[in-house]
């Protein structure tokens, strides 16, 4: 496949319903930017078949792809690290988005999954130059847009949804959504404050309440942390506005659940309460 370099790719990460897909959607429209679409998904193998499918379509959207980055998972959980960076599975990766930057004719790569908070030391193993994003959000939005999601799921076949920590088989079956959604979010995140330290400079933090609030003055922050270049061409296609939905919390959730909840360890859940917007950092 490729023989393109793979410089500084960007993987964006957070708890599920924290607002990731919404920054990978606006950063993916950079120029410089390469991802995975919904063929890459579909062909992990045939990225040029993907390319042009891409092209006859007309639909080129950024995609978790999901298959792609779960290839190589041997556990039930989503944990992974340095051990399971094999040398055949670092090459697989490199040559496969190595190729998809070269059909895009991108500079950068970007990807977005959430069960890749778990993975930060397998995936630096793979990219030793990668940038991580976290994404912020108040942990009671995040909790409310899980609970509301996994009733929607569990009206259809139910299932897990979240990131896969470490006991989730009994955590589905024997609490309520609301704490499972809270321990979901309180472990990948706390692994992610874990990892701040190591990553330096490559581990950069965005909350959802900024970007909702001056979506435009976050991404040219954003950018320069992450080494990605500013144009007025990119400015022009990030929204002037963006709708936060951090709202429905208060009144779709059990106010003394959260209470109860919090209690667990209040210093921590104080750290993800935002009532003001706060900058990359």
């Amino acid at each position: 496949m490729g023989n393109v370099m793979i410089d500084r790719p960007i993987f964006i990460v957070g708890p599920h319903r924290s607002g990731t897909t919404l920054l990978y959607r606006i950063l993916a429209q950079h120029p410089d930017i390469g991802y995975f679409n919904r063929f890459n998904k579909r062909l992990p193998a045939w990225p040029r078949l993907a390319k042009l499918l891409s092209l006859f379509s007309g639909k080129d959207v950024p995609m978790e792809s999901q298959s792609i980055w779960d290839r190589f998972k041997k556990s039930d959980t989503d944990i992974m690290d340095e051990t399971d960076a094999k040398p055949e599975v670092r090459d697989w990766y490199r040559n496969l988005i190595s190729t998809v930057l070269q059909l895009r004719r991108a500079k950068r790569f970007l990807a977005k999954y959430p069960r890749l908070s778990l993975r930060l030391p397998w995936l630096n193993a793979i990219f030793p130059d990668a940038f991580f994003i976290h994404m912020k959000r108040d942990w009671r939005a995040v909790v409310n847009s899980t609970v509301q999601r996994k009733k929607k799921r569990n009206k259809r076949n139910g299932g897990w949804f979240g990131v896969y920590i470490p006991g989730w088989q009994e955590l589905d079956r024997m609490i309520s959504y609301e704490e499972s959604a809270t321990k979901i979010f309180v472990t990948v995140t706390r692994e992610l404050e874990c990892l701040k330290e190591r990553f330096g400079h490559r581990f950069v933090e965005v909350s959802y309440e900024n970007l909702c609030h001056d979506p435009i003055i976050t991404l040219h922050e954003l950018t320069k942390r992450i080494e990605l270049s500013w144009s007025e061409a990119f400015k022009l296609t990030i929204p002037k506005k963006l709708k936060n939905a951090n709202y429905k919390w208060q009144k779709q959730l059990d106010l003394q659940v959260l209470d109860r909840l919090r209690k667990n360890d209040p210093v921590f859940f104080k750290r993800y309460e935002f009532s003001e917007t706060r900058h990359c950092k």
